[in-house]
């Protein structure tokens, strides 16, 4: 029961001390606070109130905020659901769009260049990463690198034409172009390395074009290949 001013203040202090030990912030310690005193407020009153005010205002604050967890854990499940819907749709759109990408790539710079070009300036790799992952030394990819770095020119040349960039005509280069675009879409570095340095061309050819099962985690990819070709470009240019 509550009798005085003094046993709210009492109470208020109790309930907002305990509020601020659940959600370590002040502003909403002091949202929980209150909302705690709304919901009790019936119970502090039936009957000439409740046998114990304090335990009864804890575990409100404590039900109250279960429920926020409770409410932000939904939320963030939907939110979750509703990205890998959004990224299920955009991935196929992505592998169409980025297939002349890979594919003037592919006309230009010999099967190292490429490949250092994506893991370096696409994929974000070091050097030394990129020496281990390939089995080669640091100064082979350093100087693959500049190399694919000076041929940038005529694969932003391809995709500048007046009429679009196009595929080749070669049913097999067409499919290598695309199977490249989709491991890229879909995360799959494994598999996107392997087209890029000739490894697994024949295998790929067999491959369904979506869906299939990624066979590395993706890093995260400082730039689209598109954004890291134009940027590359300019530096060498500048060089």
């Amino acid at each position: 029961m509550i009798d005085t001013v003094i046993d709210v203040e009492r109470l208020s202090a109790s309930v907002g001390r305990y509020s601020l030990s659940l959600v370590r912030s002040k502003p909403a310690a002091e949202d929980l606070a209150q909302e705690s005193w709304s919901r009790a407020l019936p119970a502090l009153r039936e009957g000439g109130g409740h046998a114990n005010p304090e335990a009864l205002l804890l575990r409100v604050a404590r039900n109250v905020w279960i429920d926020g967890l409770r409410r932000d854990a939904r939320k963030a499940k939907l939110m979750k659901e509703a990205h890998s819907e959004e990224a299920a749709i955009d991935r196929p759109l992505l592998a169409m769009e980025l297939a002349p990408v890979f594919a003037a790539l592919n006309a230009f710079l010999p099967k190292l260049q490429r490949t250092v070009f994506l893991l370096r300036d696409v994929l974000g790799y070091s050097i030394k990463e990129t020496a281990a992952r390939l089995g080669t030394s640091e100064g082979a990819v350093k100087a693959a690198h500049v190399r694919a770095r000076r041929s940038l020119a005529l694969v932003q040349g391809a995709l500048s034409r007046e009429e679009g960039p196009g595929l080749p005509a070669d049913e097999n280069e067409r499919i290598e172009a695309h199977l490249m675009a989709d491991a890229y879409a879909r995360g799959d570095i494994g598999t996107l390395v392997a087209l890029a340095n000739g490894e697994a061309r024949m295998q790929a050819r067999q491959m369904p074009m979506q869906g299939a099962a990624s066979h590395a985690a993706p890093r995260n990819r400082r730039a689209a290949p598109t954004e890291a070709m134009w940027s590359a470009g300019s530096l060498s240019q500048a060089a």
